[in-house]
């Protein structure tokens, strides 16, 4: 008489497996999400941060004004606001001759990159807290009205948690740094 060999799965070892997958899921979860927030909130911090490098090397570049703004939806103009996380920002040159006005999209101004607005609950909060435009110069200096700047970027979950502060100094540097909201 022949023997035959079982293979499979028991119910119990079933339930024991499926159990330890559902601690371990319960785990994992969690963290997963904690990750995704905080890679969000550096990609808008890096955003910003590029958009303001940008502004300011191409100022350099062309010997004129280039100006970073809270932006429009449609990202064609400044939004005259300091509303910078609903609308995103742009990057324009700011040419300021034949009486155009510094910090807006005016007469031959182009706009040269856009930038949409973060995810909702995102928050992009300047310092001073009217601003609603950083200007550099051909010199790659911001002018008066954007010396000792920074942006609080913070995420949805924000009490207690990392948020990034975006420094612009009077040499139009910009530095970003890890604080807790």
């Amino acid at each position: 008489m022949k023997r035959y060999r079982q293979t499979g799965f028991t119910l119990l070892e079933l339930m024991v497996t499926l159990t330890v997958f559902a601690i371990l899921l319960g785990i994992a979860i969690p963290s997963f999400t904690e990750t995704m927030r905080a890679n969000r909130l550096t990609t808008v911090v890096n955003k910003l941060v590029t958009a303001l490098n940008v502004a300011r090397s191409e100022a350099a570049k062309r010997g004129s004004g280039v100006t970073v703004c809270a932006s429009n939806a449609a990202h064609t103009a400044c939004a005259g606001a300091v509303t910078w996380d609903t609308g995103g920002w742009i990057v324009f040159d700011d040419d300021t001759s034949a009486g155009a006005v510094a910090g807006v999209v005016d007469g031959t101004d182009k706009v040269l990159q856009a930038y949409d607005a973060p995810d909702p609950g995102f928050t992009i909060t300047p310092t001073p807290g009217t601003l609603t435009y950083v200007r550099y110069l051909p010199n790659g200096r911001p002018d008066s009205g954007a010396l000792n700047t920074t942006f609080q970027v913070s995420r949805p979950d924000c009490p207690g948690k990392p948020a990034r502060l975006i420094t612009i100094t009077g040499a139009g540097r910009v530095s970003s740094d890890r604080v807790t909201c």
